[in-house]
């Protein structure tokens, strides 16, 4: 038996601490590197860029009526 490949317990766990220390470093790394590029971190975007909800047509006593208006208000 080698017993200097044989770990206790206590280094397992040493092992481990220090490996997910490091890949939370890397994660850390990675965001920043992703805020980078995308900009402002904090700025989100408005609903106002975003497609209306629902659907183009609505029943009525005449009919179904579909609004075909283009929606281009700045």
């Amino acid at each position: 038996m080698h017993t200097d490949t044989i770990t206790t317990e206590g280094q397992q766990a040493s092992i481990r601490k220090s490996i997910r220390h490091l890949i939370g470093e890397e994660i850390e790394r990675l965001i920043g590197l992703l805020d980078l590029l995308d900009g402002d971190a904090d700025l989100e975007d408005v609903g106002d860029d975003e497609p209306d909800l629902g659907g183009s047509s609505y029943p009525t006593d005449a009919g179904w009526q579909y609004d075909l208006e283009m929606e281009d208000e700045l």
